[in-house]
């Protein structure tokens, strides 16, 4: 039996336009990718961005001092350019802007872990909001359609914001949007949700998962919510087949950061990787330690380059995220390269003395399995426990549950050995402690990672 092929990623359409390609045939009302065309425009894009930041941006004037006038002249040369790292955002942010800041739409502050540090600054014109925006509308065509209503649980009231952003973008196809906010409180979410007929949600996928999972969560008619984005953050596959599971609907992955514009790389009906926005970014993976380029199927840092961002563009930056490049094309049929799962913040992971190291997906993965799971949180301590089997020095693994109702020693006791199974925790001689509560429906988790509380002396 002939299955048919999911419809082609709506960014397919969106990116052949903005590249002013034709329609293939007359039967043919979209037009589709040329991958020769789309590298054509990335070289020219990628010469202009580079001119536009050396003539107009001290840091750029100081960074490509060495740098003959007539490079790069295509995508060859990209590997020649040094990086930005978010030190130099930190340190030297207004010397990456491109124009006067009487042309700055909006301004967006990232706080630096730690007390103490300069936080980043990112800076943008109304046009680079309107690209990000355009992106947005057309990658939600995979999630939505025209009378449907998307309740938007990430910041939205200021302009420029993702629900600001999402709510402008979506108007244009005839969706409305809501800007919630960030889950508060899950009865409120999941009251606003029914009062609002919420088509469809956009989220953080451990908050989206809290409020699934609570009370008031699991009370929502499945079939209600047909469509849920996640992004902000890792979605382990367990969190992706609860949220189906609870409300049947289709759970979308999207990856993008505010260095990005917000909108970075969005799944398509294939859910075989993340198409990225590759009219106006370019991503490379490279290996962390020598940074020299990986291809594709390897894991390793992604750098991004912002191929028309006016305001303060990023050229070969750095993002200390953990990606890779999937090889081969979508089943769509989509030339456009996609991301694998983006894995989270390289620096958020933790060396337990094994031979690899342990991240917040590691554990996604396995704690999320759990359905009596609502969340948790990970802390690696100095010292074992007294009259524990494993060296004192390696540590600690406490992971701090809450769970829905209060499971049996024996679901907390085939937890810890999954953990345990985790590669990085098994290779090591750390310890692992589970710890249960219950909590109630409000204060969702944000962004998480592992703290490391071990001395270093």
């Amino acid at each position: 039996m002939n299955v048919a092929a999911p419809p082609r990623t709506p960014l397919d359409g969106w990116t052949a336009r903005r590249l002013g390609l034709a329609c293939p045939a007359p039967d043919c009302p979209v037009p589709v990718v040329d991958r020769d065309a789309l590298a054509r425009w990335q070289s020219r894009q990628l010469a202009e961005v580079v001119a536009w930041a050396r003539e107009r941006s001290p840091f750029y004037r100081e960074l490509y001092a060495r740098l003959p006038s007539n490079e790069p002249r295509g995508l060859r040369d990209l590997r020649g350019l040094p990086f930005v790292t978010q030190d130099d955002v930190r340190r030297r942010g207004t010397d990456l802007v491109c124009v006067p800041l009487g042309d700055i739409a909006r301004v967006v502050t990232l706080p630096t872990s730690g007390s103490t540090g300069q936080p980043k600054r990112l800076w943008f014109t109304e046009g680079d909001l309107e690209l990000t925006a355009d992106h947005f509308r057309h990658g939600m065509r995979a999630l939505v359609e025209p009378g449907d209503r998307v309740l938007v649980l990430m910041p939205g009231p200021a302009p420029g914001s993702v629900g600001a952003l999402l709510r402008v973008a979506l108007a244009r196809d005839g969706v409305e949007a809501e800007a919630y906010g960030f889950v508060d409180d899950c009865g409120r979410v999941a009251r606003r949700i029914l009062e609002f007929g919420a088509d469809c949600l956009v989220g953080v996928p451990g908050q989206v998962l809290w409020l699934a999972r609570s009370r008031e969560g699991r009370e929502i008619p499945v079939g209600r919510v047909k469509s849920v984005l996640f992004s902000g953050d890792y979605v382990a596959e367990p969190v992706r087949a609860s949220i189906e599971r609870a409300w049947g609907c289709r759970v979308f992955e999207h990856y993008g950061s505010t260095e990005t514009g917000l909108g970075g790389a969005v799944q398509c009906r294939a859910f075989a990787g993340l198409h990225i926005r590759e009219a106006d970014l370019l991503f490379e993976v490279v290996d962390p330690d020598t940074h020299e380029p990986l291809p594709r199927g390897r894991w390793g840092e992604l750098v991004v380059t912002t191929l028309t961002r006016r305001g303060m563009p990023l050229i070969r930056y750095r993002t200390g995220d953990s990606g890779r490049l999937l090889r081969g094309r979508c089943a769509c049929g989509s030339v456009l390269r996609c991301l694998d799962r983006v894995r989270g913040r390289m620096a958020d992971e933790v060396d337990l003395g094994g031979a690899e190291r342990l991240t917040m997906a590691d554990l996604d993965g396995v704690v999320y399995a759990q359905e009596w799971v609502r969340t948790f949180s990970a802390e690696v301590t100095d010292a074992a426990p007294a009259g524990l089997s494993w060296p004192t020095a390696c540590g600690e693994l406490v992971l701090t549950v809450t769970a829905r109702g209060r499971p049996s020693r024996a679901r907390v006791e085939g937890l810890e050995a999954d953990v345990e199974a985790i590669p990085a925790v098994a290779a090591s001689h750390t310890g692992v402690r589970i710890e249960v509560t219950t909590g109630g429906e409000t204060a969702a988790p944000g962004k998480r990672r592992i703290r490391d509380t071990r001395s270093r002396g």
